[in-house]
């Protein structure tokens, strides 16, 4: 029902968020703020002091660890400041937010 699926919002948003930021950046496309500005992720790698830095495209690793990052971030956030207790659809009669139905 209605509840259930709103007790699932947080969880539902995380995953958009992975599907989303996985094919900006996995899959090589760019988010419409990359595509306006040309801008793309890079590394800047380690260089001696004489020579100009160069920066080199992220790792497939790097770029999940940021994929995971702009996700799992702002999720574990949200579920750090509503406590780590079990998801709210366990409880039907507590509603997002640990507030009571009527």
């Amino acid at each position: 029902g209605g509840r259930r699926s709103l007790a699932l919002v947080p969880e539902m948003d995380l995953a958009a968020r992975l599907v989303y930021f996985y094919c900006c950046y996995c899959l090589g496309h760019r988010t419409l703020g990359q595509e306006y500005c040309d801008a793309v992720p890079v590394r800047i790698g380690q260089s001696e002091a004489s020579a100009p830095r160069s920066a080199e495209l992220l790792s497939n690793l790097r770029r999940l660890t940021l994929v995971a990052a702009q996700a799992g971030l702002p999720y574990l956030l949200d579920r750090w400041q509503r406590g780590f207790s079990a998801p709210a659809f366990s409880n039907p009669s507590v509603l997002p937010g640990g507030q009571a139905q009527r």
